[in-house]
């Protein structure tokens, strides 16, 4: 349970670059490309992409600490990353919720962004994983062998 806890918040840090370059590379498109300044864009949608951008960057680094420390068997590790991901879940989830609703740029011309469930999904799993009793268990224990 806990190795595989471990494994989804280095994959969530994998996602995490690729996000992090999809959204520098959308911030780029609708600059440049799109010809769009991102003021015009609305208080709405640079709020959203704002939260996005920061969540993304603050998992960066959160997400490898926690991997580490969770296999250094870190009781306060795990501890911390049930509570960082179901703060990462509660943003991921009003994220999604708000890009479901149809939404007009400053022109007045509908819109419509679209985001997975990949986001709330993840931190549901690795949740699920390290409050089992097994990784509690495994995280209380002192000694140095490897992940279960």
């Amino acid at each position: 349970m806990t190795l595989t806890a471990v494994i989804l918040l280095w994959v969530g840090f994998a996602t995490g670059i690729c996000n992090a370059a999809v959204a520098l590379g959308s911030f780029g498109i609708i600059r440049f490309a799109l010809g769009t300044e991102l003021a015009e864009l609305g208080v709405v949608d640079l709020v959203a992409a704002g939260a996005g951008v920061v969540l993304n960057l603050a998992f960066l680094v959160l997400r490898p600490v926690f991997a580490v420390l969770i296999g250094r068997r870190s009781a306060s590790a795990r501890k911390g990353a049930v509570i960082a991901e179901y703060v990462y879940f509660g943003v991921s989830a009003v994220l999604l919720f708000w890009s479901m609703q149809s939404q007009f740029d400053a022109s007045g011309e509908s819109m419509h962004v679209s985001l997975d469930c990949t986001g709330v999904i993840a931190p549901i799993l690795i949740i699920a994983f390290l409050e089992a009793s097994r990784s509690k268990w495994w995280c209380s224990r002192r000694g140095g062998g490897p992940v279960s």
